[in-house]
């Protein structure tokens, strides 16, 4: 082993190396890593809501076109691998080795999305979506460039990676809220029922390509800093004669002649990167669930948009707090936070499908949410933080891809895909994806206290060729094993592994069908009330009556039961007469009840006196004849009537209705004896509830009973469980099958 040249440091103040080392100057890392990231998200989060919310609400264009476009813009992020490579290869570059790469990368992401200013979504969709996948790719070489910077050369990493997480939680709620006020009635861009779609698509997309030029403005001002891991931080850098002399120590370089295969297989050298890389799979379980919590609002608890969006606004702010976990983590390590937030993610998971499976009040659930999302958030931004501790700083790109891209095909595409479909499976059983979102932290508790962090790692190196030959060895002693000897045998034991394998991955997916499927039957009652027990009382009567005179209308509403929900009481002169001469006689109106009611002319009182006053007054009460359906006995029914006749409003108007009209003189012109007569027409009439009889033979109610049976198909959720990781195992250990043990690491 030789030295063979000096590590390549950028000289200070000169364009390659920038001028503020991010490696020494903390609170500068703190602000270029939150500017630099709001640059980078921004566009990606507006092109996300433009897509998934604006042209799917407002624009209606087709749900398969917006799911698929969603869709094809998440594949460049699972191409980090790819991405990786030129960023690890081409290193000698003008502005530094991965400062080039950021400003490179972040300057034609501005420019490549430019023409989205001029396409209109509903007319070129796809144009629109091409445009943006490209885009995409520079800007991921950006991000790589950064995850390079983090294996090597960046202090803090949990205080680093809380920048990140902030930058894309913080941009994500500002857009949002952008995004409210040009949408709403107070912008000036909305008139009436029509909004200027075009100027708020080009005020978002300018927006957030000036926040872009900020990130690269900063960037510009950024200095790398000296390599703290791997071989640039040595003296002199040495590069290893062999493989095995790299997996040995990390300070060496790997070979020159040296595959990319081999390289990464050199990069997993110890058991603590396998474990990351096993749990970033597994961890991120309760992580992909996340989503269903919306599905359960909607479908459960029945809130329309505006009170999701509303919750979501409150969720944010417990994410926020999701971040500290990381930062806490720099400060009493990494392995003992990830313990803590795995034990209360398991918990808060527990507590949360408990609540859902006895049906806890909506604002309980709704609280016990929030320090779900923040524990988890502990859990998952910290073990983020742990990638960049254990990825190889000679492959630190291409590591962290690795890493990143498993987390987020099993986040995003198989958890909550798995999730999607439990809840179609088990016909909404959202209880049972939340019991299950605790396996993940569960699995992650039982293998942090094996990882080896900080200066521990390293001490855990694994010898890759004698681990594969052990999995060869167990493969061999199945029942379609070969012992393999050669290039030969080892191909038929690959072939019969992925064969196997496939075999039990049908079996175990379809033989819960079988088990678990099964119907039931359960007869039901149901109550019903017809209508109620309503009766009218009511007098009228019509008389003659000279001055000094009076006519009476009197009704009396018993005592016993119920009461009056409406009333009604006229006064209608019909002829009168002077014995000499013209006019008018002249009379009180008299109106008295038990109680106040509500008369038509919009006063509240007990009675009602007026003078010469004819026509007609509406009286209501309080009351609320209910509509009594859907109950499962006459029992249950019987309690809800014995329920109302407790209610005051019920007993409102029992006793005497009065109505008199007392003439009281007259205008007539022939002197002072003369006689007047007038004939007047009263009506008194009160609508009176009376408690309804549950007998069916009586007519009120009516009384059936209804047997449904129900398919209980826990089978493909079952299935599926148990089938899918040997699906996954299948085509890994069949490619461990096919190795040569020997000349693995060449």
């Amino acid at each position: 082993m030789s030295d063979v040249l000096e590590a390549e440091l950028a000289q200070s103040d000169s364009l390659k190396a920038g001028w503020i080392d991010l490696g020494k100057k903390d609170l500068f890392r703190d602000i270029w890593v939150v500017i630099f990231y709001l640059g980078l998200m921004l566009p990606y989060a507006f092109v996300g809501l433009w897509i998934g919310t604006v042209a799917n609400n407002e624009f209606q264009l087709p749900i398969k076109d917006i799911a698929l476009a969603v869709m094809l813009l998440k594949i460049p992020f699972f191409l980090r691998l790819v991405w990786a490579q030129p960023v690890e290869r081409f290193v000698n570059l003008p502005l530094g080795r991965r400062r080039s790469w950021i400003l490179l990368g972040t300057i034609l992401h501005i420019v490549l999305i430019l023409p989205l200013l001029f396409i209109d979504i509903r007319t070129a969709t796809w144009v629109f979506v091409g445009i943006t996948f490209v885009a995409l790719i520079p800007r991921l070489f950006a991000e790589q460039a950064v995850a390079g910077m983090m294996a090597e050369s960046i202090p803090k990493l949990g205080r680093f990676n809380s920048g990140i997480n902030l930058a894309y939680r913080g941009g994500g709620h500002i857009l949002l809220l952008a995004m409210g006020w040009l949408t709403s009635n107070s912008s000036p861009f909305v008139e009436s029922t029509t909004t200027d779609w075009d100027t708020i698509q080009m005020i978002g997309l300018i927006t957030a390509m000036v926040t872009a030029f900020f990130a690269v403005a900063i960037t510009f001002v950024m200095k790398e800093g000296k390599a703290i891991r791997g071989p640039d931080s040595q003296k002199k850098r040495r590069v290893a004669k062999t493989m095995q002399d790299a997996i040995e120590n990390v300070d060496l370089t790997f070979p020159e002649s040296s595959t990319t295969m081999n390289r990464m297989l050199a990069a997993m050298r110890t058991r603590t990167a396998w474990i990351v890389l096993f749990l970033c799979f597994l961890i991120p379980l309760g992580d992909g669930f996340e989503g269903m919590f919306m599905f359960y609002m909607r479908d459960v608890l029945g809130f329309d948009a505006g009170e999701a969006i509303l919750w979501a606004n409150i969720f944010i702010f417990a994410t926020y707090l999701g971040l500290l976990g990381p930062w806490l983590s720099d400060h009493y390590g990494r392995a003992k936070v990830l313990r803590w937030s795995a034990m209360g993610s398991v918990a808060c998971y527990l507590g949360l499908s408990g609540m859902m499976f006895v049906g806890a009040p909506e604002i309980a659930l709704l609280i016990m949410w929030m320090p779900t999302l923040m524990i988890t958030d502990w859990l998952i931004f910290t073990f983020i933080t742990t990638w960049a501790e254990v990825s190889d700083p000679r492959l630190g790109p291409t590591h962290m891809a690795l890493y990143q891209t498993t987390q987020a095909v099993a986040a995003t595409f198989v958890w909550f895909g798995l999730g999607v479909f439990l809840i179609y499976a088990t016909g909404g059983a959202y209880w049972l994806i939340f019991l299950l979102a605790c396996l993940g932290p569960m699995i992650g508790l039982s293998q942090f206290h094996k990882l080896k962090l900080g200066d521990e790692y390293g001490e855990d190196t694994l010898d890759i060729r004698e681990e594969i030959s052990k999995i060869q060895t167990k493969l061999a002693g199945m029942p379609w094993g070969v012992e393999p000897v050669d290039k030969a045998s080892r191909r038929r034991l690959a072939l019969g592994t992925a064969m196997s394998g496939l075999i039990i991955s049908v079996a175990l997916f379809t033989g819960p069908f079988v088990l678990l499927n099964w119907e039931s039957e359960e007869t039901t009652e149901n109550w019903d009330l017809l209508g109620w027990n309503e009766t009218s009382i009511t007098f009228e009567t019509a008389n003659t009556i000279s001055t000094g005179g009076n006519v009476m209308a009197t009704i009396d509403i018993p005592t016993t039961e119920g009461g009056v929900f409406l009333g009604f009481f006229s006064v209608e002169l019909e002829n009168h007469q002077c014995d000499v001469g013209l006019g008018e006689p002249q009379w009180t109106t008299t109106f008295s009840i038990p109680d106040r009611g509500n008369f038509s002319d919009g006063s509240n009182e007990s009675s009602f006196i007026v003078d010469d006053w004819e026509g007609s007054m509406d009286i209501d009460f309080d009351a609320k004849a209910s509509n009594l359906t859907g109950f499962s006995s006459e029992e249950e029914l019987r309690t809800k009537l014995d329920q109302i006749s407790s209610e005051i409003w019920w007993g409102h108007g029992r006793g005497t209705w009065n109505l008199k009209v007392e003439m009281t003189g007259t205008n007539c012109a022939g002197g002072l004896f003369v006689t007047h007569q007038a004939s007047f027409r009263l009506n008194v009439t009160a609508y009176h509830l009376i408690i309804p009889s549950t007998n069916p033979d009586d007519g009120m109610v009516e009384f059936s009973s209804n047997t449904i049976s129900t398919t209980h198909e826990y089978g493909e959720a079952v299935g599926v469980l148990l089938g899918f990781p040997v699906l996954l195992a299948t085509p890994i250990l069949a490619w461990i099958g096919g190795r040569d043990p020997e000349t693995l690491l060449g």
